[in-house]
């Protein structure tokens, strides 16, 4: 390998290390919880610890092995083929950070113990029966574990999506469908790490660093940009999953007469309907159902269940129709379409338009013309 080559290889590993370090501090370190009038910021955040292990623990292997091909003759074979086995670690933290992003709950030392030891006694498996077949073995077991975790993050991303439309009126910016690619990644950067153990090949090195750069930077700005947005909702995520939300209707006995529950159900209906349009709730881009059940005086487990029941719709649905119903009488008048969109609750025209388009069946700008042709004739 020559000189201009090897500096080459030197710089490529130094963006790599310096960029997955940034990001593993960035995310350990900044605070940009979005505080909620009347709360405390939160202490600790699981997303965000996972995530910032991960890429830390990234950067001790690119560093491990960016020494191994800075001193080829420095290293005993041993140690180099131990150190194909470190890239494991980052493994199950890849697993924490996808179960965060879609199951949130506090991390305890056990839920650590449960995704770590495995893939621990897989190294040491490794490291102890020098060869390669073994090696091999075990990246094949590891892949098919990271083809189970794809699988995973597909099916809880839609059930994610559902819970959120339970909690949120606006859901912009909140999107998990690229989760799917925190596997995937980590599988085609083992295999190939794994062709580069048997074949150890200059132009393979050359086109691993720069490829590996750019998918880390783009998956880690990723996780960095769902955390800063899920943050917000992080309290009411967790009490969803540890059983705020496994009573369907808390306030109600099972031997109540059914007259009484449907009376419940119209009275709910009734402060419903005075709260959203004497108050005007629902034009609030940043309503939560948290926000509106504490209006109502209920629980969020009570308020759920009661919405359900008497509109039929989630909380997300719910607020969403209000806002279209909204945006379509103001289409009735000459306002600006793109100041009816901010004024009922959209930060953006697409999502509008989307909405809009959900709920009436055609975009604003063909609504407001159906409405001229309605006054003509």
């Amino acid at each position: 390998m020559n000189s201009h080559i090897s500096l080459l290889l030197v710089v490529l590993n130094l963006a790599l290390l310096a960029s997955v370090f940034v990001w593993g501090l960035n995310t350990l370190l900044e605070r940009q919880y979005i505080k909620r009038p009347g709360e405390e910021q939160l202490p600790y955040n699981p997303l965000r610890w996972t995530a910032g292990a991960l890429a830390i623990s990234l950067f001790i292997c690119l560093a491990y092995w960016f020494i191994v091909k800075l001193f080829p003759n420095h290293i005993p074979s041993y140690w180099e083929y131990c150190g194909n086995f470190l890239d494991l670690v980052c493994v199950p933290l890849g697993a924490l950070v996808v179960v965060q992003l879609t199951h949130p709950k506090p991390l305890t030392f056990t839920r650590i113990l449960s995704n770590v030891l495995p893939f621990a006694g897989l190294i040491i498996i490794g490291c102890v029966v020098y060869s390669r077949i073994t090696m091999l073995i075990i990246f094949i077991l590891t892949a098919g574990y990271l083809i189970a975790l794809m699988i995973y993050s597909i099916v809880q991303q839609r059930r994610f999506e559902t819970e959120l439309k339970n909690i949120c009126s606006s859901i912009e910016g909140i999107s998990l469908h690229w989760l799917w690619i925190v596997p995937v990644l980590i599988t085609a950067l083992l295999i190939y790490w794994l062709f580069l153990s048997y074949f150890n090949t200059t132009t393979g090195l050359l086109i691993y660093f720069p490829v590996a750069i750019v998918l880390w930077n783009i998956l880690f700005s990723r996780i960095y940009q769902s955390i800063i947005v899920l943050e917000h909702y992080n309290d009411d995520l967790q009490l969803a999953h540890l059983g705020d939300d496994k009573t369907d209707m808390e306030e109600v006995s099972e031997e109540e007469p059914v007259s009484q529950h449907e009376l419940k159900v119209m009275d709910f209906k009734n402060r419903l309907y005075q709260v959203c349009e004497t108050q005007k709730i629902y034009l609030n881009p940043e309503l939560t159902r948290d926000d509106l059940a504490k209006e109502l005086l209920m629980s969020n487990s009570s308020f759920t269940a009661f919405l359900k029941e008497a509109t039929g719709k989630t909380f997300y649905d719910y607020i969403n129709s209000l806002r279209i119903d909204k945006a379509a009488e103001l289409l009735a008048s000459d306002m600006d379409s793109n100041k009816i969109c901010q004024l009922v609750g959209y930060r953006y025209r697409s999502t509008f338009n989307r909405a809009f388009i959900t709920h009436k069946g055609c975009t604003p700008s063909e609504y407001r013309q159906q409405l001229k042709e309605h006054k003509q004739d």
